[in-house]
């Protein structure tokens, strides 16, 4: 099923660095389903080649300069999805930010600005695109977390801030169900991104590119693209009956063991 007509903002839909992140691909892939596309980001050089890769798609596209951070932002950027295409269908939070610690080592500030950016920015948003949604009894949410809430990434506010991310996500499919609103999130592993390219070394989770595709059962690294097919379906019509899901993006990560995987692996190397 097509996404004709329908109106999606992506926060976050810059790149950081070369390559293509995940609010990026989310924002290529609902293009391509045909729907229109509002996206906001805090960057403008970043964002603008979000912008070319839509139209080069076919679709039309809104660009919004803002940070989740700000309520008036926020407000603003539903404001004008709504004054250039009419209505708001879809909401993807997908605006992150990322600093590795322990409750030891993060600051308050530092504990601060990841529930900003990573909790309350997708509350923000949603306070002001459920209205809207409301008024046509439809709309679907995804929200971005991550596996990091289910295991240690060494990031303990990042993975905080996303735990309460599924809360609100629940939340939102159970009070807004009604109103004809879908809420979901996805969570991805251990993914290839420039983000994750970035971050990686300082967390010092899977540093080896090696090492991260046999973490899983699949031996397989994830990507932007693998991210963006999930929400593509969450926020069609064919997951009509699908809500309050917190779904793993993950190469089966989560299903496995050390244990299990170490044998594994010492296997593949000794057939090498």
């Amino acid at each position: 099923m097509s996404l004709e007509g329908r109106v999606a903002i992506v926060t976050g839909a810059g790149t950081l660095g070369e390559g293509v992140g995940v609010g990026k691909a989310i924002s290529i892939t609902l293009a391509k389903a045909g729907a229109k596309l509002v996206l906001l980001d805090l960057d403008k050089d970043r964002v603008a080649e979000t912008e070319r890769l839509v139209a080069g798609e076919g679709a039309e596209a809104l660009v919004c300069l803002g940070n989740v951070v700000d309520p008036a932002d926020c407000e603003r950027v539903i404001g004008e999805a709504v004054d250039a295409f009419g209505t708001v269908d879809i909401l993807v939070n997908s605006a992150a930010a990322s600093i590795p610690g322990s409750v030891v080592t993060l600051t308050d500030e530092e504990w601060a600005t990841m529930l900003d950016v990573c909790l309350m920015g997708a509350v923000r948003m949603s306070r002001f695109a459920v209205p809207v949604m409301q008024r046509q009894h439809r709309g679907a949410i995804v929200n971005i977390s991550s596996i990091a809430t289910r295991i240690s990434l060494r990031t303990a506010a990042y993975a905080a801030a996303k735990a309460g991310l599924e809360a609100l996500t629940r939340d939102l499919a159970v009070q807004h169900g009604r109103d004809g609103i879908r809420a979901n999130a996805v969570l991805p592993g251990l993914i290839s991104t420039p983000r994750t390219a970035r971050i990686a070394p300082a967390t010092q989770v899977m540093t080896d590119q090696s090492l991260r595709k046999a973490a899983g059962p699949l031996g397989i690294e994830g990507n932007a693209w693998d991210v963006a097919w999930a929400v593509d379906y969450l926020v069609s019509d064919r997951a009509r009956f699908v809500t309050g899901v917190c779904l793993p993006l993950d190469g089966g990560v989560l299903a496995t063991t050390y244990m299990t995987m170490a044998s594994v692996i010492e296997q593949e190397r000794t057939q090498r």
